[in-house]
C-alpha cells in the first residue's frame, strides 16, 4: 500500500512539471525522476530555481545552460553536474539565511559543508538548452558558519553606489552605520547615497539644494569631475544668485573637463557679480585661466612671490612664484626675466619643501610666525602637511608647468609663476 502511495506521489510530482504552471506546461521534457523523492518536493520547486524547507529536508531547484557548462579550460562538463552545483549552492544560501536572516554573499563570509545530496528530478523546458535539476538533502547534513565581514560589506556597498544602484547602496550603508561602522569614508558614501535617493525621489527646495551641493563636493574630493560638474551645474541652475565659491568651482571644473567655452562664460558672470576679484596691484598679467582666480586670491604671492599650497574650490594646488627686477624693455632683458623668473620659482618650490614641517597624522594647517631681529619684524607662513602631500609636492618640482607671469604695478618687478593641481587632498 505504501509503495503504491509513493508511486502515485512520484507520478503527481512528474505531472506538476508538465501541468503545474502555465510556463512549464508547454514543451516540458522530463529527463529523470525518482518517485521515492519527488513526494518530498514542494510544488513551487517545479516553478523555477530556488530553495525551500520541506519537513526535515532542504529542497532546491538549480539550473545550468550549455554555455555555463564550459569550464575555464574549455572542457565541457554536463549541464546536470553544473545544475546540481547550482542547487547545492542555493541550499547553502537558504540554510545561511535560516541562521542569519539578513545574510547575503556581499556582506558575509560563509563556511559550509553539505553531504548526502540526492537528485529527485531533472528536466528541460521549451526551447531552452539548459537543464533544471531538483534535489534534496537532510537538514542535519548541512552545516553553515556565517561571519559578518565589514570590509566586504563596504566594498559591496561602494560598488553598488558606483554602478548607480543608490537605493541598494543606501540600504547597505545604513546597515553598516547601525553596526557602528562609521569611518569617514563609509559615512561620506552613506550621505551621498542618501542624497542620490532624495534626488531620484524628486525632492525640491532646501533638500534638493543640500543634495546637489553635497554630491558636487563628494565627487570633487574624489577627483571624479564629471558627476561633480553635473551636480554643481544643477545647483547653479537652482540658485537665483550663485555665490562666488560656486561660480569659481564651476569654472575650475569646466577647465578640467574640456568645457573651456562654458567656463569662460561663467567667468564673465563671476567678474560681473564680484568685480573686486580683479582689483589687484599688478599689470601685464598673462595667467592660465584655471589658475587665474587662485592667484588673484593670494595677494602675498602676487606682491612678493614665494611658494605655498592653496586650497581652492575643494581642491589643492601647489604654486611657486619667482621674482626678478626689471632692467629695461629690450628683447634680451625680457628673455633674461623669463629665465631668472623660472629659476627663482623653482628655488621657492625647493625651499618650501625643505622648510615644511611634517607632523604624522595631522591635516594641513598654516601657522604664522612673527620673528623680530635687530628691531625688524618679519612674518613667515609655514604650511604643515601630511607625508603624502609633502612627497607629492617634492615629486613634481622638477616638472612644474608654467602658469603665468605679471609685473608689479610700478613695473619694477617681474613675477614668474609655476603650479600644478595636487591629486591628494590632505
Amino acid at each position: 500500500m505504501r509503495d503504491l502511495q509513493s508511486r502515485i506521489r512520484g507520478l503527481l510530482g512528474a505531472l506538476l512539471v508538465l501541468a503545474g504552471t502555465g510556463a512549464l506546461s508547454e514543451g516540458a521534457n522530463m529527463l529523470s525522476s525518482d518517485p521515492a523523492l519527488t513526494n518530498l518536493v514542494p510544488v513551487e520547486a517545479y516553478a523555477g530555481v530556488g530553495a525551500w524547507p520541506s519537513g526535515g529536508y532542504w529542497v532546491a531547484a538549480g539550473y545550468c545552460s550549455e554555455i555555463d557548462a564550459l569550464g575555464p579550460a574549455k572542457g565541457k562538463r554536463s549541464e546536470k553536474e553544473w545544475a546540481e552545483e547550482d542547487a547545492k549552492s542555493r541550499v547553502l544560501k537558504r540554510a545561511a539565511i535560516d541562521k542569519v536572516p539578513d545574510y547575503d554573499e556581499g556582506a558575509y563570509d560563509l563556511e559550509a559543508k553539505l553531504s548526502g545530496f540526492r537528485t529527485a528530478a531533472t528536466y528541460k523546458l521549451g526551447n531552452n538548452d539548459g537543464v533544471f535539476l531538483i534535489g534534496l538533502v537532510k537538514k542535519g547534513d548541512v552545516a553553515v558558519e556565517v561571519q559578518f565581514n565589514p570590509k566586504k560589506a563596504r566594498s559591496t556597498a561602494f560598488a553598488l553606489f558606483d554602478s548607480g544602484q543608490f537605493s541598494a547602496a543606501a540600504s547597505r550603508l545604513g546597515g553598516l552605520t547601525r553596526r557602528g561602522i562609521q569611518d569617514p569614508e563609509t559615512m561620506a558614501y552613506a550621505r551621498a547615497a542618501s542624497w542620490q535617493v532624495n534626488i531620484q525621489a524628486g525632492v525640491k527646495g532646501a533638500p534638493l539644494i543640500e543634495a546637489l551641493k553635497g554630491l558636487g563636493q563628494f565627487y570633487l574630493e574624489r577627483n571624479n569631475y564629471e558627476p561633480s560638474i553635473h551636480a554643481f551645474y544643477a545647483l547653479y541652475q537652482e540658485t537665483e544668485k550663485p555665490d562666488r565659491q560656486l561660480l569659481e568651482t564651476l569654472i575650475q571644473l569646466c577647465y578640467k573637463t574640456s568645457r573651456r567655452e562654458t567656463g569662460d562664460k561663467i567667468r564673465q558672470e563671476l567678474d560681473k557679480r564680484y568685480p573686486k576679484l580683479d582689483q589687484v596691484p599688478i599689470k601685464d598679467a598673462s595667467i592660465e585661466p584655471e589658475f587665474r582666480p587662485i592667484l588673484m586670491g593670494q595677494p602675498s604671492l602676487l606682491k612678493t612671490g614665494g611658494a605655498r599650497i592653496v586650497e581652492y574650490a575643494g581642491a589643492l594646488y601647489f604654486i611657486a612664484v619667482g621674482v626678478t627686477e626689471v632692467r629695461g624693455a629690450s628683447t634680451e632683458e625680457k628673455l633674461r626675466q623669463l629665465r631668472v623668473g623660472r629659476v627663482q620659482a623653482q628655488k621657492e618650490a625647493v625651499t618650501f619643501v625643505k622648510e615644511t614641517k611634517v607632523v604624522a597624522e595631522e591635516k594641513r594647517l598654516e601657522q604664522t610666525t612673527h620673528v623680530t631681529e635687530q628691531g625688524k619684524t618679519t612674518v613667515r607662513v609655514v604650511a604643515t602637511l601630511d607625508e603624502t602631500t609633502r612627497t607629492e609636492v617634492a615629486g613634481i618640482i622638477q616638472a612644474l608647468p608654467e602658469i603665468g607671469s605679471w609685473r608689479a604695478q610700478d613695473g619694477s618687478l617681474f613675477f614668474f609663476a609655476m603650479g600644478k593641481h595636487l591629486d591628494q587632498k590632505p
